[in-house]
């Protein structure tokens, strides 16, 4: 889980970079599931037709650190923005154009899952090391 948020947020950051083309909405609404004691998560669902080099590819990521959750409201407004039919840009990673988003740059999610990956893997290593140590002495 730590290594995809490592991932979005490496082309979150690049992404600011990528060439653009121009897209459509072709899909814009929430997704509403409710969890375990009844808590409901919202997630958009956003889905959108663009082209590159002349072949055409649907992307469905606004943004890296996506607003999720239990923000319906942060949801709704975000599925509000972008309708169905509308003109859209869309930054893709010129390598692999199925990579793409509709908003540049790393989000505060995907920094908070990464360093808390981060501090989880040097809590383990130093554990492990002391494991070690301690089986040794």
């Amino acid at each position: 889980m730590a290594y995809q948020h490592v991932g979005e947020l490496l082309n979150g950051y690049a992404s600011s970079s990528w060439p653009t083309t121009q897209g459509v909405v072709v899909k814009s609404e929430t997704e509403v599931r409710t969890l375990f004691i009844g808590v409901k998560n919202y997630q958009a669902n956003i889905q959108y037709l663009y082209r590159v080099d002349g072949k055409e590819y649907v992307g469905g990521k606004v943004s890296f650190g996506e607003v999720g959750g239990v923000f319906g409201e942060a949801v709704h407004k975000l599925v509000s923005k972008y309708q169905v039919t509308d003109e859209v840009t869309v930054y893709f990673k010129p390598q692999n154009p199925e990579i793409c988003t509709l908003r540049p740059g790393a989000g505060a999610v995907d920094w908070g899952f990464s360093i808390t990956g981060l501090l989880l893997l040097i809590i383990s290593i130093f554990k492990i090391i002391q494991r070690v140590r301690l089986n040794r002495g």
